[in-house]
């Protein structure tokens, strides 16, 4: 695990792997799973439904929550060349 978000009754989980889970609070089940363009150092809710994350060499993901059970990649984008830490 590299960084982590809980939100909306669900516990984010960004890893090394390039993977976002989404595990829910109470049981910490995973309930769903998306491939991002790398790894994730930062998780940040927009929305109750958008996540962004920022990831190794400036790569930027938007991540909608749909049917509140189910993870969709909305808009990728590299910002920089640089690695994205902390997103505030």
């Amino acid at each position: 695990m590299r960084c982590s978000l809980v939100h909306s009754d669900f516990l984010f989980i960004g890893t090394e792997e390039s993977l976002i889970y989404m595990l829910d609070t109470r049981t910490l089940e995973v309930i769903d799973k998306i491939g991002t363009t790398s790894y994730i150092f930062t998780i940040a809710a927009i929305t109750n439904h958008t996540l962004i994350c920022g990831q190794y060499q400036g790569y930027c993901e938007i991540i909608k929550i749909v049917n509140s059970n189910q993870l969709v990649k909305q808009q990728q984008i590299r910002l920089f060349q640089s690695n994205i830490y902390k997103i505030v």
